[in-house]
């Protein structure tokens, strides 16, 4: 038990608070972009989909990861989903083009 938690420390301290706002906010506006392009070109609308959906996942796995942080009880495995889910999203909006 003890080498779970000292692993999941050693991973907070390599990766911090996990994302926050900031990340929120490109979130958003990569998938604005996203469906913004699919207005202009249907055949853009599969990947952005895809974006917009890991998007929005990302920035709710981010949201869950405050809400812990500002009740003083940080749970790491959110820390790390969200940390998880935001790079899924990056890497799911840059496949389809948007940065």
């Amino acid at each position: 038990m003890s080498k779970i938690i000292s692993c999941a420390l050693l991973g907070l301290l390599f990766l911090g608070c996990g994302p926050a706002l900031k990340e929120q906010v490109n979130l958003r506006r990569l998938s604005r972009l996203a469906t913004s392009s699919c207005k202009i070109n249907k055949s853009t609308c599969p990947p952005a989909l895809k974006c917009s959906e890991s998007s929005r996942a990302a920035a709710q796995a981010i949201q869950d990861a405050q809400a812990s942080r500002s009740k003083g009880t940080t749970d790491p495995s959110l820390e790390l989903l969200a940390t998880g889910f935001y790079s899924a999203a990056l890497s799911e909006c840059s496949t389809g083009g948007w940065r």
